[in-house]
């Protein structure tokens, strides 16, 4: 509910509907699949005590974005103190993912900030968001986010999320990436931010040059490499193993091997399997994602945000009931929307 204090909600003695209202319908529209604000025309009061749609519209429109962002930070920033107190801190520091998160869009109007991508469930046009997650098994939760422009910069965006981190006081233990980030711009960001990173390398020439040579036992598993670009160039270490499909392409020696970029040389590769929690994670926040067909950036934005916190809610519940381990499978996602259902999305009488 914290990050719904943005939104333009009116006060006074002639304010019928207020916060609790609008956290009703973005939990609705989170949970059974309804939209927030859904349709632009007025309609009058219902009788059960709910607001209009074009109330919660007027509710979420026209929200300074900075305002939204800030709202969300706070809220993530309360909610990683829940773990604080319920010592649940690793003393080595967190393990985090960074990745990108693409909406489908199908209602593209010109002048909306939308990112062009691959065609992929009928439509090129999405919207972005790049999210910092917590991969540790107890406490996966989003510890950042933030919405991406389709001329934004994406190291740009992970340098701004982690140095929040950072700021905060959380300590980083390692950073995992998708090949996708590996570039001069991002690996000159983490240098400068002095965050331990691993990440899969492109099979750039440069890359594919090495494993050839570790192929032919003319370079070791460990060796320093660098990558470059019309602007410069940085060095990092290159950790090279084999690849885990059970039957190669052909026989190749970038077919047969991946090399792994890194800072830091006795990082064990293992570890980067930890990355798919964030897979996992958007997996589930699609299930409890907050809809609207406002078009309008701020209120998705909000819509969003709002459903990454309470993603961030489920996982807190789970460490709630637990011993401190993995095994938290007694509130699952299902178990977590049937309660909020029951208790909170029950039909409201009308008001005085």
């Amino acid at each position: 509910m914290w990050i719904l204090r943005c939104a333009n909600l009116a006060h006074g003695h002639n304010a019928i509907f207020g916060i609790e209202d609008l956290n009703w319908g973005m939990l609705r529209g989170a949970l059974m699949d309804a939209s927030v604000g859904g349709c632009a025309k007025a309609r009058r009061q219902r009788g059960d005590g709910t607001p209009s749609d074009r109330w919660f519209a007027s509710a979420i429109k026209g929200i300074p974005l900075r305002l939204i962002q800030a709202a969300f930070e706070e809220r993530l920033a309360r909610q990683y103190d829940i773990f604080r107190k319920l010592k649940r801190i690793p003393k080595e520091g967190l393990t985090v993912a960074a990745d990108t998160h693409l909406i489908s869009r199908y209602d593209r109007k010109p002048g909306e900030e939308l990112t062009r991508s691959r065609y992929k469930d009928g439509t090129k046009y999405f919207e972005r968001y790049m999210s910092v997650h917590c991969v540790n098994p107890a406490m996966r939760i989003v510890l950042a986010g933030i919405y991406l422009k389709m001329a934004d910069s994406v190291p740009e965006a992970v340098g701004y999320a982690l140095k929040t981190l950072l700021d905060r006081g959380i300590r980083i233990n390692l950073v995992l990436l998708d090949r996708e980030f590996f570039s001069v711009d991002m690996m000159n960001m983490l240098q400068e931010l002095g965050v331990k990173f691993l990440m899969p390398c492109r099979n750039t020439d440069n890359v594919v040059a090495a494993l050839d040579e570790f192929a032919r036992r003319k370079r070791g598993r460990i060796s320093e490499n660098v990558i470059e670009n019309g602007m410069g160039s940085v060095p990092y270490s290159m950790i090279i193993t084999e690849r885990k499909a059970k039957k190669a392409k052909s026989d190749e020696p970038k077919e047969k091997y991946i090399g792994f970029a890194t800072n830091q040389p006795t990082a064990k590769i293992a570890r980067y399997a930890k990355r798919w929690g964030i897979e996992t994670a958007y997996a589930k926040i699609e299930e409890c994602r907050a809809k609207t067909r406002i078009t309008c950036v701020g209120a998705r934005m909000l819509c969003f945000y709002y459903s990454l916190t309470l993603f961030n809610e489920w996982i807190i519940a789970r460490a709630e009931v637990s011993d401190g381990t993995e095994r938290q499978s007694i509130m699952t996602m299902l178990a977590f929307k049937t309660q909020i259902s029951y208790f909170i999305l029950q039909p409201k009488p009308p008001p005085d």
